[in-house]
C-alpha cells in the first residue's frame, strides 16, 4: 500500500494500477520405443502459438537426466491465455493422446500438457509367383510352397504357407498380419524346399535382395516377391542294342517234279554255341523252298546279347531229293557291342 496526506478543505485523488501477472507454460514429452525405435525426447521439436502473436518454432525438448525417453520444455513469463502446441512430424512415430491442442495459462500460474509418441510397427508382405511353363501336368500351386521368416527380437515364423489367389492358383501371398506389428530391423525370407516330380528354381525380388534379405524401417511396409520357375526334366537314358540276323540258302542239283516240292520248308535255326543243341537254340524260322532252289529268312531272328551265333539250315527232302543239313559252325556270326550310358555292355574294353 501507499501513504499520502489529505489537506483540509481540499480533494485528494489517488490511482491504483493493477498489472496482470505472467504465467508459465510447461510442455512434457514421453517417448515409447516398443518396435525398434531409438529416438529420445530431445529428437522431437514443437511449435508454440499464443496470445499477442506469441510464437516459438522448432523448439527442442530438454531430456530428463535419468530417462532420455522423457523430457520437457518450460516457457516462462508468458502472457496468460490459451496456447496451441503442435509437434513437428518425425518419421516412424505417431503422436498419441496429446492434450496440447489448447492449453490455458492462468495469470501467475502454470499451464501444462504432455505429448506422447510411440514408434510405429512395420509390416512385411511376401508375394508368390509360380511359373509352370515346363512342368506339364505336374506343376505345383502357390499354396504348396512355404517360407520361413526370421527377424529381430527373436522373431521367427516357420513353415508359413501362401494364401492362393482366388482366380489364379499359381499366385499367392503371405503377410505379417494386420494391424502392423513387426519390430523395425533386418529380416530374412527363406523358402522351404519342395518335393515332387518337378524341380523349381527360386528367385527373390521386390523389396528383398536376391538372397531374401529385407530391412524394415519404423512404420514401413515392404513387399517381397518369391518366384519359382519349373525346371525342365533331365531324363536319363540307357541304350541296349538288338540285332536281326538273316540267312539264305541256294540248292543246286535238285530234281524237280516231286509232288510235295511246292510245300517243302527249309528250317533256318540259330544257336548260341557250336554244339547246335536244343538247349542253345535261340529261335528258328521255316521258309518254303522256291522252285529255283532258293530260300531266305523273311523275318529273321532277333538277338539282344552280343556273342557268337551259329546257323544250321535243314532241308527235309521230298519224293525225289534227299534231306540235307548244314554242319554246325559252317556259318558263324560274331557280335561285339558297346551300349551307351546305363546299358552296361562294352565288349570292346575286354
Amino acid at each position: 500500500g501507499a501513504t499520502f496526506a489529505v489537506q483540509v478543505g481540499t480533494t485528494t485523488y489517488c490511482e491504483i494500477v493493477n498489472k496482470q501477472k505472467t504465467g508459465t507454460l510447461v510442455v512434457n514429452k514421453e517417448v515409447t520405443n516398443d518396435n525398434g525405435g531409438t529416438k529420445t525426447a530431445g529428437d522431437f521439436q514443437i511449435d508454440v502459438d499464443g496470445p499477442n502473436s506469441y510464437q516459438q518454432d522448432d523448439v527442442k525438448f530438454d531430456e530428463d537426466a535419468q530417462d532420455a525417453s522423457k523430457g520437457s520444455k518450460t516457457f516462462s513469463n508468458v502472457t496468460p491465455g490459451d496456447y496451441v502446441v503442435t509437434e513437428d512430424d518425425v518419421v516412424g512415430y505417431t503422436e498419441d493422446d496429446s492434450n496440447c491442442s489448447s492449453v490455458t495459462v492462468p495469470a501467475g500460474g502454470q499451464g501444462s500438457c504432455t505429448i506422447y509418441n510411440t514408434d510405429d510397427p512395420a509390416k512385411l508382405i511376401v508375394n508368390k509367383i509360380v511359373n509352370n511353363g515346363a512342368a506339364g501336368d505336374a506343376g505345383l500351386t502357390a499354396g504348396q510352397f512355404q517360407i520361413d521368416v526370421n527377424g529381430p527380437s527373436s522373431y521367427s515364423q516357420l513353415d508359413q504357407a501362401f494364401t492362393e489367389d482366388s482366380t489364379d492358383e499359381t499366385k499367392g501371398s503371405w503377410n505379417s498380419g494386420d494391424p502392423a506389428s513387426l519390430t523395425a530391423g533386418a529380416y530374412k525370407v527363406v523358402e522351404d524346399a519342395v518335393t515332387g516330380d518337378v524341380a523349381y528354381n527360386v528367385t527373390y525380388g521386390g523389396d528383398c535382395t536376391s538372397s531374401g534379405d529385407v530391412t524394415l524401417a519404423l512404420g514401413e511396409t515392404k513387399t517381397c516377391t518369391v518366384t519359382n520357375t519349373a525346371q525342365k526334366a533331365d531324363p536319363t537314358l540307357a541304350t541296349v542294342q538288338s540285332w536281326t540276323l538273316h540267312d539264305d540258302v541256294t540248292f543246286t542239283g535238285l530234281r524237280p517234279g516231286a509232288a510235295s516240292a511246292d510245300t517243302v520248308e527249309v528250317t533256318f535255326s540259330l544257336y548260341s554255341d557250336d554244339t547246335c543243341s536244343t538247349s542253345t537254340l535261340v529261335d528258328s524260322e521255316n521258309v518254303v523252298l522256291g522252285t529255283d532252289g532258293y530260300a531266305e529268312t523273311a523275318n529273321g531272328i532277333d538277338v539282344t546279347d552280343s556273342g557268337t551265333y551259329y546257323w544250321q539250315v535243314s532241308y527235309p527232302g521230298d519224293e525225289f531229293n534227299n534231306s540235307k543239313t548244314t554242319t554246325c559252325g559252317d556259318e558263324v556270326t560274331q557280335i561285339l557291342a558297346k551300349d551307351a550310358k546305363g546299358g552296361g555292355r562294352d565288349d570292346f574294353s575286354s
